[in-house]
């Protein structure tokens, strides 16, 4: 299912947790509690996403985010909900760390961004309007027949030259 049907259907709900969590690589592995809220070992470095003051043995760090988790049971099979929100996002130049559970999308995004990624997200004309901007942008500027349309350009001059 595409986004663009299921969000006719469907209102985007999402709530702002109130604690600031850091996103560090790590020596070793925490001890879990419930301040951790992600391990991730992708057989090159251990990354620790939790609460600020839990210790870690950090290589390096990145602090103040805040972690916006999406209130809907999205269907498994569903495509371009990140796209959309990430564009939406990159328009504005706020970079995410998303992570992505069996049924929803967190997103942590710096502290000093938070109230503008929540307007961002609450303000339905604007989300609705940059969204088709989005969709229409990556069709126009990263689908294979865009690239395959300036390959054949390119190629009609090159034997035009010669």
């Amino acid at each position: 299912m595409k986004f663009n049907e299921y969000r006719k259907t469907f209102q985007i709900s999402f709530c702002l947790n109130i604690n600031r969590y850091s996103i560090a690589i790590v020596e070793d592995y925490p001890e879990f509690s419930d301040k951790v809220f992600s391990i991730i070992n992708d057989g090159k470095e251990i990354t620790v996403i939790a609460e600020e003051g839990v210790r870690l043995s950090t290589i390096s760090k990145e602090k103040y985010f805040r972690l916006i988790t999406f209130n809907l049971n999205l269907p498994f099979d569903l495509t371009g909900f990140l796209m959309h929100i990430s564009t939406l996002l990159a328009r504005k130049n706020i970079s995410t760390f998303v992570i992505s559970a069996y049924s929803t999308d967190h997103l942590f995004v710096r502290e000093s961004e938070v109230d503008q990624v929540i307007e961002l997200l609450k303000n339905d004309k604007l989300r609705e309007g940059m969204g088709d901007k989005a969709v229409e942008h990556v069709k126009n500027n990263f689908l294979i027949t865009r690239h395959l349309m300036d390959y054949i350009k390119l190629f009609n001059r090159y034997i035009k030259m010669n």
